[in-house]
């Protein structure tokens, strides 16, 4: 139900210009308007006040204006996030957060997911690879919390969104 190519990027990182290709995972045509509806339907979902990714009326730049002021950063990138959301991560939410029925939930997933994992492509993705994760989110910004840290999580500005963390404090 995917298909995959390659998209090349150009990153500038001081002086050094790295040439690297991406790997995307993109939905047939007869699958895009389902997945774009449930998407909308995750989106009724309430966002966290931390999460920059997957909802409507967020973005990076949201994300950067809430560590407007602060000199200390750490930001943390985490490799592969959508590769590793498996399907045993994407089942789990389904079956336990939304409550679908076992009827339904293999058809479903075999839309969600591509080759064992959440696609990198997909309308649904972004706010799928947060929804199936958000506790671990969660448990993390409790944490920063109560240190005084600001916590955010948002995605970089490529196609392939990535889950990006900025701690500040």
């Amino acid at each position: 139900m995917y298909y995959t190519g390659l998209k090349p990027e150009t990153h500038k990182k001081g002086k050094i210009i790295v040439h690297k290709e991406r790997l995307l995972e993109i939905p047939i045509d007869e699958i895009k308007e389902p997945l774009k509806e449930i998407c909308r339907t995750l989106q009724e979902i309430p966002c966290p006040e931390y999460n920059f990714v997957g909802y409507k009326g967020k973005s990076a730049y949201h994300n950067a204006f809430e560590h407007v002021g602060n000199f200390v950063f750490v930001t943390l990138d985490i490799k592969d996030f959508y590769h590793n959301s498996n399907v045993r991560f994407v089942r789990k939410f389904l079956k336990e957060e939304l409550c679908i029925s076992n009827t339904n939930l293999d058809d479903l997933i075999r839309i969600l997911t591509f080759k064992g994992h959440i696609p990198t492509g997909s309308p649904t993705s972004t706010i799928l690879a947060f929804l199936t994760h958000k506790r671990i989110f969660d448990e993390i910004y409790k944490y920063t919390k109560s240190l005084d840290i600001k916590f955010t999580s948002t995605s970089d500005v490529s196609p392939i969104q990535r889950p990006i963390i900025i701690l500040t404090s």
